[in-house]
């Protein structure tokens, strides 16, 4: 079967090209999108509520007055609750664009933290920068080895053992979550009294 030649060239092309890219940030370009369509939905039903409101007091409103004095004031009175009517709801809706600018503000903020959070953490990665929790961690067990080493070299020292079973007392209450703490935990039992002649 012959192809086209436009066809194929096309076909080529496509393949060539690869997938579409994701954009890195196309979560945060979604929840924009919704938190966006959220707040024109809420906009849009306040406006038909208040034109429904208008349209319902203007087909309520009764006719124009025949003349008679008792007439024209219901008429009147009738005008004025319709006014004081829509400058209530007017009023309301104020209230509510006044909140929803609030709250625009506010998730916007918290975008603008997500993505400097999400920077920070990129740039860390991109500098090889380590997790500071991992580099505290490591520095602790790096110093409950070393007091662990200086505690052993005491107990070497025949006529120190009392010196070395306060140092490792000493790094098991500083350490005891390391790995330091559990040998220097076997020593310090081995040192103990009870044990006698088998130091």
């Amino acid at each position: 079967m012959t192809h086209d030649p436009l066809h194929n060239l096309l076909q080529r092309a496509d393949i060539a090209a690869g997938l579409p890219s994701v954009p890195n940030r196309l979560a945060d370009d979604v929840l924009r999108a919704a938190r966006r369509r959220t707040l024109t939905t809420v906009a849009r039903t306040i406006a038909v509520g208040l034109v429904v409101a208008l349209a319902l007091g203007l087909w309520l409103r009764p006719a124009a007055p025949a003349g008679s004095p008792s007439q024209v004031a219901k008429s009147v009175s009738a005008d004025g609750a319709l006014r004081t009517e829509t400058a209530s709801l007017h009023d309301e809706l104020s209230q509510l664009q006044a909140e929803l600018r609030l709250q625009t503000m506010v998730v916007n903020r918290l975008l603008e933290l997500e993505r400097q959070r999400q920077a920070r953490d990129r740039l860390r990665a991109a500098l090889g920068e380590p997790d500071p929790i991992d580099t505290v961690r490591r520095q602790r067990e790096q110093a409950a080895v070393t007091m662990l080493w200086n505690a052993d070299r005491e107990d070497r020292e025949g006529s120190r053992h009392e010196s070395a079973r306060h140092e490792y007392q000493r790094l098991i209450d500083l350490f005891g979550e390391t790995a330091a703490a559990e040998a220097a935990r076997n020593r310090l039992h081995r040192l103990t009294p009870n044990q006698g002649d088998s130091l």
